[in-house]
């Protein structure tokens, strides 16, 4: 049996959360088992990590304890619950201190893996240093360097990373076998299950409640829409810290019945399928699973310019936007896009089949670098 140790600091639902967990459950887990190191042992996936026979090794977050104890404590979980075949890291800049770690207790693949194009942490000449001294420790000690864009890549191992024989593409896949079902729903239907209004239409957002989505500036865009298309309807599907912000704001603006929160759902191919076009104003991404998702149900989506085109599976369902663009140009691209023809369904499959970004595809991929260690 090949051990994979995953290295992330919550497993709650997000992006590199959801690719892990897609990957897990498609995985041959007769040949690889997944465990996984968390700096916070709660989170929206854990009992489902359980079920599926992972451990789960919570130790405290290196800002709590000093990066000396942590490579310590790091280091213990290594050598007693070992022995793993790959280490593989989705804590950014601080997969150095991973890969390192790793290295040192003789665990042969040692992968680093960036989700997203920046982070969002203030700039000074500490964390300048701090990031030198991770990219560093990252080049010297994996063996990998995963990567869902080449901003992402850009980001983590620099502007020449392509060169390095160690990059791998993994793109943020998606489940397409989940989408047939709903496809052959009527949206009506679903729409009434969900608790979705029937006679509006729909524009949805899925994502959690923090900076990086731009919710603030989504509801910007909406208002301005409504204001003049009172039969549009905003869905806001996810949970964060900053939720209660937008609810306040949506109140503010006296848009509360012209909005629903609908929280986590398990089932987003469902929820999907319920919108008639996707708003995603992001200030930046890796590479956002939910717009691969959205095109697999169908649903044409606006998108700012930040997000990597690498994301767009040649349907014609995006058009993307600057952010510095006026709300009525934003909310014109909307009424443009809504009724956009969709194309068939098998042929949007065979477009994310070609492209690679089914997760039946990445598995094996991922199954062959876990167990050579290479391409």
């Amino acid at each position: 049996m090949i051990r994979v140790l995953q290295v992330i600091e919550k497993m709650d639902r997000g992006g590199a959360e959801t690719f892990i967990m897609n990957l897990y459950r498609n995985i041959n887990r007769s040949e690889i088992q997944f465990d996984f190191l968390v700096h916070d042992p709660a989170g929206h996936y854990i009992d489902e990590i359980k079920e599926l026979g992972g451990n789960i090794y919570p130790l405290p977050s290196p800002s709590s304890i000093g990066i000396r104890k942590y490579k310590k404590l790091l280091k213990e979980v290594l050598t007693t619950n070992g022995p793993f075949n790959a280490i593989h890291s989705h804590i950014h800049h601080f997969s150095g201190v991973i890969v390192q770690t790793a290295r040192n207790a003789k665990i042969p693949v040692r992968i680093s893996h960036s989700h997203t194009s920046r982070d969002f942490k203030v700039s000074n000449p500490l964390r300048k240093m701090y990031k030198m001294i991770m990219e560093t420790l990252i080049k010297n000690n994996s063996t990998l360097l995963f990567y869902c864009s080449d901003k992402a890549g850009q980001a983590l191992y620099g502007s020449n990373f392509k060169k390095d024989k160690r990059s791998v593409f993994i793109p943020n896949s998606v489940q397409l076998d989940q989408f047939k079902s709903v496809w052959q729903m009527d949206k009506n239907e679903i729409r009434s299950q969900l608790g979705i209004p029937l006679s509006k239409k729909i524009v949805g957002h899925v994502g959690s409640f923090t900076t990086p989505k731009n919710h603030l500036f989504l509801i910007e865009v909406f208002h301005h829409l409504v204001k003049t298309h009172p039969d549009f309807h905003l869905v806001l599907v996810g949970g964060g810290p900053l939720r209660s912000d937008i609810e306040s704001k949506v109140n503010e603006l006296g848009m509360s019945e012209n909005v629903t929160f609908f929280g986590v759902t398990n089932d987003v191919p469902m929820v999907l399928r319920t919108f008639d076009i996707m708003l995603f104003p992001s200030l930046f991404e890796g590479l956002p699973t939910v717009i691969v998702e959205a095109q697999a149900a169908g649903i044409p989506a606006v998108l700012s310019n930040t997000i990597t085109t690498e994301v767009d599976m040649d349907l014609g369902l995006l058009v993307y936007n600057d952010l510095n663009l006026t709300l009525d140009h934003w909310s014109n691209t909307i009424l443009e896009l809504v009724n956009k023809r969709v194309p068939e369904y098998q042929i949007i499959v065979n477009k994310i089949l070609s492209k690679g970004f089914d997760t039946a595809q990445v598995a094996e991929l991922c199954e062959r670098l876990y167990i050579n260690g290479h391409k």
